[in-house]
């Protein structure tokens, strides 16, 4: 009976990029375990004040190494050769110049991932596109405030000073423009993401007048018309429960609506899986 405990090293996802769809990988261990063996009877089991030595505890050290094949999300097929090394009495045989006594097997099977693999690598240049047009939007901001502030100062040196005329310039807090995105087929939010969820609750609380509508949104070239509506609902509703239950939002002040891939906001597709604001 053998009990095992083992340290694993994926060396393509150490040494490459890792990729959860990565159909072949190999993995070197090293472990140590727990064995029990029991009924030896052979000439070489030695005999104490007559009792016979015939079972045995032992704590072998492991090294191997192991293939694994992907053959779906959830079920791995693997193949894996070990070698164990225990004390010298592990067989009931004590003698000679050896120390040690050692054991090789061969094995394989298959593995079950209970929810499969959800794990993704980040890539920091997906969010470029909309890093810009943010940019852009603060900077289309800024040139109307300096208009702005050229006309007042204009005004202000003609001789007589003309009837003032109020200037309507754009409100510099757009509390909401700040959307929540999120990553494919994800109702989760990064927190990454989770600051812009934080500046609409402190908006909200400044303004408690405003009511708000949460809308959430998929992009069209993933999943169903179905599939996207029930996520674009829960992605709105996750951002919702993040605005009443951590920020104290009251529920009255806030509805969701769910838009799925039906309407798509940006051109660009991957930017459609996401959550915006608008005031009710």
């Amino acid at each position: 009976m053998n009990a095992n405990f083992d340290l694993m090293w994926d060396m393509f996802n150490s040494l490459g990029s890792v990729d959860a769809d990565r159909f072949f990988s190999i993995v070197p261990f090293v472990g140590v375990g727990a064995t029990y063996s029991w009924d030896f009877n052979h000439a070489y089991v030695p005999i104490n004040n007559g009792y016979r030595k015939d079972r045995v505890w032992q704590i072998p050290v492991s090294v191997g190494l192991q293939l694994r094949f992907r053959l779906s999300k959830y079920v791995d097929f693997f193949a894996e050769g070990r070698f164990q090394a225990y004390g010298d009495t592990f067989d009931g045989i004590a003698y000679g110049s050896e120390s040690i006594d050692m054991n090789l097997t061969a094995m394989g099977g298959l593995t079950f991932k209970l929810g499969g693999k959800s794990f993704k690598s980040f890539n920091p240049c997906a969010y470029i596109g909309y890093i810009n047009q943010l940019n852009g939007q603060i900077n289309d901001l800024r040139g109307e405030l300096s208009n702005c502030s050229s006309r007042l100062a204009a005004a202000e040196a003609q001789l007589p000073c003309p009837e003032i005329v109020a200037v309507e310039c754009p409100d510099a807090s757009a509390p909401l423009m700040s959307t929540v995105r999120f990553t494919i087929n994800s109702a989760k939010i990064s927190s990454m993401e989770m600051v812009n969820v934080y500046n609409i609750a402190q908006w909200m609380k400044a303004n408690p007048d405003a009511n708000v509508v949460i809308k959430g949104y998929a992009d069209k070239d993933t999943g169903t018309a179905a599939y996207n509506l029930k996520l674009s609902e829960r992605r709105a509703q996750n951002v919702y429960n993040v605005l009443t239950k951590e920020y104290g939002i009251p529920a009255d002040r806030l509805s969701i609506k769910a838009e799925g891939s039906a309407s798509q906001i940006y051109d660009t597709n991957n930017w459609n899986r996401i959550v915006i604001f608008s005031q009710d």
